[in-house]
């Protein structure tokens, strides 16, 4: 008895490495600080398990481990959710509490919710324990002001309330009231940023029309978005959707993306991946199963989950779980589940290394090369870049590049086509502005600056207004010299 007791604690501390390295915090040194640790992270975590499980070390019952992998769950989960509420009371709250370790609150709210039913399951037997921590996951998640995290909990609340409630009519008076609450909030909270997505979705539409069936092609969506996000802005320059505009490097859905790069048979392929799970659970009538599926399918809907390695160790869980109680069968399919996480890690380092390019670090080249004054070597990363991704900051910074070149016209193409994708930004007007006082021609120096001076700020900070004062110092030193 004893002997098991300690092989369930060791298989709890190895899945919960895993876990926690799958959340790993930002380390500043990489490219992606955020993204890139975490899943070096989880590819150590998944070797160091796959050498236990070779090792037959992990030979257990299923029970044994299903309960390790709850209470692993539960131990990722609490540290969490402490790191959220330390930092809460560190930075105070401001509208939204801080995010770390992940770059952002859909982030945070994602982790959450998939470990939430894993780790309320150790508690089930002690309601007063269980209700805490669930109160403490959804103020959490509320604090994160991520409308997918609660329309999650929402969902998971409503059936919870379902399965417990006996009274048919408490049950649909309790439905009524949480579908009510976050249609009201989800509509009024957040309105632009509604809109944006909105708009987001109307042009990857347009994308995927152009090529339905085969798609755009590898990094397709990070390729052509941003073109056509600007050729929209150029045909409707009034667009209400101008002040919402910013780089966009994902649709916010995950489905849509995979039609977008890979045609119908990518958006047949990620469904059946991710939808497999959920539909087998609720054949076998397993619903706690298929409720684990549910935070990562409304995600894959919302936002990019698959971005980040806890969604995908999640999912190859509940691969290995559909196999059942056959050890041999869970063990391949825990074999086969590792060895394609693996290739994750492996691709960022051969990213890192430069054996495979990648625009984002081919960007990040060109920006270095920049600042450091090496601007031919910059344009030549640029160039590169460009050939696998279009966006508002590349073309930002390759009109700065050409600026400092000397080569007049392409700058003013990019810092063009940089206003078009993104027209409430006011840092390629200003780019505009240097080139043409740069160049002596004070007639479209002057036009540009009445622009800028027109131009409605969207949100107020340092960098629009210095911008604007100096366009507006040009031009009364303008009107003084005319006079």
């Amino acid at each position: 008895m004893e002997y098991v007791r300690k092989k369930e604690w060791m298989m709890t501390a190895l899945l919960w490495i895993l876990l926690s390295c799958a959340s790993f915090p930002p380390v500043w040194h990489y490219w992606d600080p955020y993204i890139s640790p975490k899943w070096y992270a989880a590819g150590m975590g998944i070797l160091i398990l796959a050498c236990y499980v070779l090792l037959g070390l992990a030979d257990t019952s299923w029970s044994l481990l299903q309960r390790s992998w709850n209470r692993a769950a539960l131990l990722t989960l609490s540290w969490l959710l402490t790191a959220v509420f330390v930092q809460l009371q560190n930075d105070g709250y401001s509208g939204a509490v801080p995010f770390w370790p992940y770059d952002n609150p859909s982030g945070l709210a994602l982790a959450i919710c998939l470990l939430f039913i894993p780790a309320v399951r150790v508690l089930a037997q002690r309601k007063i324990w269980l209700v805490l921590l669930s109160v403490l996951i959804f103020t959490a998640v509320f604090l994160t002001q991520s409308r997918t995290g609660l329309i999650v909990m929402a969902l998971i609340g409503g059936i919870f309330l379902w399965q417990i409630i006996r009274w048919r009519w408490i049950k649909l008076l309790s439905i009524l009231f949480i579908v009510s609450s976050l249609t009201l909030y989800v509509t009024t909270h957040k309105q632009p940023s509604s809109n944006g997505r909105y708009f987001i979705i109307k042009t990857t539409m347009g994308l995927i029309m152009e090529k339905p069936l085969k798609g755009h092609g590898w990094h397709g969506f990070q390729r052509e978005y941003m073109v056509r996000q600007g050729q929209y802005f150029k045909e409707h320059p009034d667009s209400p959707y101008a002040m919402l505009a910013d780089e966009v490097r994902h649709p916010l859905n995950e489905y849509l993306l995979a039609w977008t790069d890979w045609g119908v048979v990518g958006l047949l392929a990620l469904t059946a991946l991710t939808l497999t799970p959920f539909v087998c659970f609720l054949q076998k009538n397993r619903i706690v199963y298929a409720m684990e599926q549910l935070p990562l399918i409304v995600f894959c809907c919302l936002s990019y989950p698959l971005l980040y390695p806890l969604s995908w160790v999640m999912l190859a869980f509940a691969y290995i779980r559909m196999t059942g109680k056959d050890k041999r069968h869970a063990k391949v399919a825990f074999y086969i589940a590792s060895f394609l996480l693996m290739i994750f890690p492996i691709r960022l380092v051969m990213m890192e290394k430069g054996v495979i390019e990648n625009a984002d670090i081919l960007y990040n080249k060109a920006s270095k090369s920049y600042r450091k004054g090496q601007f031919e070597k910059a344009r030549e990363y640029a160039g590169h870049c460009a050939e696998s991704m279009s966006g508002y900051d590349l073309e930002l910074l390759s009109g700065d590049i050409c600026r400092h070149l000397g080569s007049c016209d392409d700058a003013v193409s990019h810092y063009k086509t940089a206003a078009s994708m993104c027209p409430c930004r006011f840092a390629p007007l200003e780019g505009l502005f240097c080139v043409y006082q740069e160049s002596g021609d004070s007639v479209q120096a002057i036009a540009v600056s009445e622009q800028i001076v027109l131009k409605p700020v969207k949100v107020d900070n340092v960098h629009s207004t210095r911008i604007k004062k100096n366009a507006r110092d040009y031009l009364k030193e303008h009107r003084q010299k005319n006079n």
